[in-house]
């Protein structure tokens, strides 16, 4: 079989407004470590596939559809075997559909970034073709305990590590890819700094320790409700001591896991993509008037509980009115936009031997992972999250009665009840066609 690597920095050149929290005030300040795209193709002589991992919060459609059409029309890859995902950092630039307290008109660097990404993404994936070269490729599993399930005390959490390792055949290594259900919020809504977070900090030191020029890829699993354990609940405050020490015991693990991995040649490839419809939800006028109003009411109370011997710090005032600013974007968008009852998404899935993976676009429940995982017809699954698109959070029937934020539908987070097991089922009737 054939295997090729590459990755192109994809860090944005001056300050953007960061993504995926609401809390954040103001844009980037400065570069902690850089962000990538990361390829990597696989050929056999019955198909072949491109996988690219983004140091990014999420894959807009556009971006996907942009991307995956430049690679198929330099490389001859069919659009269906490309699989574009992010990463989830949320220390990476605010992508469509903005989840941020900035409004567009003031995103003149993420909007020019913007214009720039699907070439710099393309040009890992052209790269990784073009280098291929024969060689072998193996996988397997082990368990690592950093994540815990932020909506349930003691709820479940998805510990399997998945590794694939890939060589030529001079036994070279070529790439190291990973798969691991973990929101990327070591960095909370405090950090300004761009970062990849721990999943970078993980695959930079696999790099390392590995050397000869290995490209190491992430890709994250069903994580839509479980957090790093640096994480209180949803608050998350961590360090980038706590990135190193989160991305090291990753790491540590992956090396271990590939030392008995058995490489394989020719191996049989395949992928599935299908479309599917799902229903939407209209947000509630009454209820973004309600949260709004409630933040209101939160910043003024900082005015008339504060004395002067426990002044309020103003970073805390900031955070505050920052999260009222989307607020009320979210608020003004309700009012003004007409919202469809139903999109189109993409679910893709790719077989490579006895290992198989089910691409989806946007923040599945651990449950609905760990569901297609048991439910699979292969001996290994891997779940990749942010895939080919982002819809938001794919949540399972159980979590719409349980309420919380996951489920409060915004504009930008709208499935219907019941999407979650639909999504599930047509993955999973894909990855029974590729047996």
């Amino acid at each position: 079989m054939e295997i090729g690597a590459a990755k192109v920095d994809i860090t944005p050149g001056s300050s953007v407004w960061l993504g995926g929290f609401a809390a954040r005030y103001k844009p980037s300040e400065g570069v902690h470590d850089p962000l990538f795209a990361k390829a990597l193709f696989l050929s056999s002589s019955e198909s072949e596939v491109l996988l690219v991992s983004c140091d990014l919060l999420n894959i807009p459609e556009e971006i996907y559809s942009a991307t995956s059409e430049k690679i198929s029309s330099e490389t001859g890859v069919d659009k269906s075997a490309i699989l574009i995902a992010a990463t989830h950092t949320h220390s990476g630039p605010s992508l469509s559909p903005n989840i941020s307290s900035s409004n567009n008109h003031e995103n003149k660097s993420n909007n020019a970034y913007y214009r720039s990404l699907s070439g710099l993404i393309a040009e890992a994936g052209i790269r990784a073709v073009e280098k291929s070269k024969k060689g072998y490729i193996g996988f397997g599993s082990t368990e690592l305990n950093i994540s815990f399930n932020r909506r349930k005390k003691d709820g479940p959490i998805d510990p399997e590590l998945i590794v694939l390792f890939a060589t030529d055949y001079d036994n070279n290594p070529i790439a190291v890819l990973v798969n691991y259900a973990c929101h990327g919020v070591v960095l909370g809504p405090s950090n300004y700094q761009i970062s990849s977070d721990f999943m970078g900090c993980a695959t930079r030191t696999i790099e390392s320790l590995i050397k000869d020029k290995v490209v190491s890829l992430f890709f994250n699993g069903a994580d839509g409700d479980l957090n790093p354990i640096t994480c209180k609940g949803y608050t998350c405050n961590g360090t980038f001591d706590d990135v190193e020490r989160l991305g090291l015991a990753l790491s540590d693990k992956a090396i271990d896991a590939i030392q008995k991995i058995t490489l394989l040649d020719n191996v049989k490839i395949g992928h599935t993509f299908k479309k599917i419809s799902v229903d939407l939800e209209k947000p509630s006028l009454e209820v973004a008037e309600k949260m709004y109003k409630d933040q209101e009411n939160y910043i003024k109370s900082f005015s008339s509980s504060s004395s002067p011997t426990e002044a309020i710090p103003s970073s805390k005032i900031e955070e505050a009115t920052a999260v009222l600013r989307y607020l009320k974007k979210n608020l003004d968008k309700i009012k003004t936009q007409n919202f469809s009852d139903k999109t189109v998404i993409n679910l893709q899935a790719i077989r490579i031997d006895d290992y198989a993976i089910l691409a989806l676009p946007g923040e599945p429940f651990v449950e609905l992972g760990l569901k297609i995982k048991s439910n699979s017809p292969f001996k290994l699954t891997s779940v990749f999250s942010y895939a080919n698109g982002y819809i938001g959070y794919i949540a399972p029937l159980a979590s719409y009665e349980e309420g919380g934020y996951e489920v409060m539908p915004t504009y930008w987070n709208r499935l219907k009840k019941g999407s979650g097991e639909l999504i599930a089922e047509e993955g999973l009737k894909l990855l029974d066609s590729l047996k």
